[in-house]
């Protein structure tokens, strides 16, 4: 068995931890399931060229207990050494999963779509963020996970919700805690991550970004291997931006950030390494390059082994000190949270 030198979780059932049969595979994964979110059994996938001489082959969604799914990703079904290109999944029930890009060296989703956050936090300084997830199915419940990690890629903890058909959820975040999210779904959904300070006079948000390779609807973010940014500010006028950054990969990589002059298109300084696990995530609060004679400049972040990256840009009022280090250490799920509790909204 071929594992990734990266592998940190259990996949009993999974094969997203075998590396590419020769480097120029990728691999596919997804869910199929009943009306309810739960997972449908015995169904077989078809519609994917395994290798470019072997012809295209079947796989079937989990059929037994000693099967199980990746804990974080929670498919049903997957392969590895897919052949890169565009393909029509099709099952052996009613209804087929969609049309797909396989991509060399990384993961497609199939029916099944994960959502990052880099940057979600709960503090004792009473900046607390929520998560609100959206399900745009019109017939369909969703299942769905949601993981938190520290900042270093390990789990902090988990939690799964069923969101109705054309239904929102707020999750909470619980005890003091700095670090991303991921959501993943087996329908198509929307988040939202919402920050608000403690007195409730101040607030900020931003969508979630979706895997490139996933089918989720047209014009959300998407993770990219070399993501730009047009506008990064530097104490102008009163507001500072910070980026955050997530590893949405499999392996290690190093996001590499290179900073530009918003003019004349300079290169500013020196590339900055981040090294990043996978699920890990980092926050450039001040990018000191930035020092252009406007306080304004550009960036290109650059995986260093075309890793998914998830990247957002806020800007902060400096006064607010909206970017503060958590007061406390992590702590554990049954610990108290600091936000309200949480609710379902029903929309028509």
């Amino acid at each position: 068995m071929r594992l990734r030198k990266s592998a940190k979780r259990s996949a009993c059932g999974s094969q997203l931890w075998l590396t590419p049969y020769n480097g120029n595979t990728g691999t596919v994964i997804g869910k199929v399931t009943y009306a309810d979110g739960s997972t449908y059994p015995n169904v077989t996938v078809t519609g994917l060229q395994k290798q470019a001489t072997s012809g295209y082959g079947t796989s079937v969604t989990y059929n037994s207990a000693a099967l199980k799914p990746d804990d974080i990703l929670v498919e049903n079904w997957g392969t590895t050494d897919v052949t890169p290109g565009h393909y029509t999944v099709t099952t052996d029930v009613p209804g087929n999963l969609g049309e797909h890009d396989v991509v060399a060296g990384q993961v497609t989703y199939v029916s099944l779509f994960p959502v990052w956050l880099p940057y979600i936090r709960n503090t004792n300084g009473g900046w607390c963020s929520r998560i609100i997830i959206w399900n745009s199915s019109s017939t369909y419940q969703a299942k769905v996970t949601t993981t938190f990690f520290n900042r270093d890629g390990s789990v902090n903890r988990q939690q799964t919700d069923s969101v109705p058909a054309r239904n929102s959820l707020e999750v909470m975040v619980l005890g003091v805690f700095d670090g991303s999210a991921l959501v993943v779904s087996s329908e198509d959904i929307a988040v939202v991550a919402r920050e608000r300070n403690a007195d409730g006079t101040e607030l900020n948000e931003y969508n979630g970004i979706a895997a490139s390779t996933s089918n989720a609807s047209p014009g959300w973010e998407k993770t990219g291997a070399t993501v730009f940014l047009p506008l990064i500010k530097h104490h102008r006028y009163g507001r500072t931006s910070r980026i955050e950054i997530a590893n949405a990969g499999l392996a290690d990589t190093i996001a590499n950030v290179q900073f530009y002059d918003v003019v004349g298109g300079g290169v500013i300084g020196t590339v900055d390494p981040y090294p990043l696990a996978p699920n890990a995530s980092t926050v450039l609060i001040h990018p000191e390059k930035c020092t252009s004679a406007t306080a304004r400049c550009s960036a290109r972040i650059v995986s260093s082994n075309a890793q998914p990256l998830a990247v957002t840009v806020r800007e902060q009022d400096e006064r607010l000190r909206i970017i503060a280090p958590p007061t406390q250490p992590s702590v554990p799920a049954q610990h108290k949270t600091l936000c309200r509790s949480p609710k379902r909204t029903v929309m028509g």
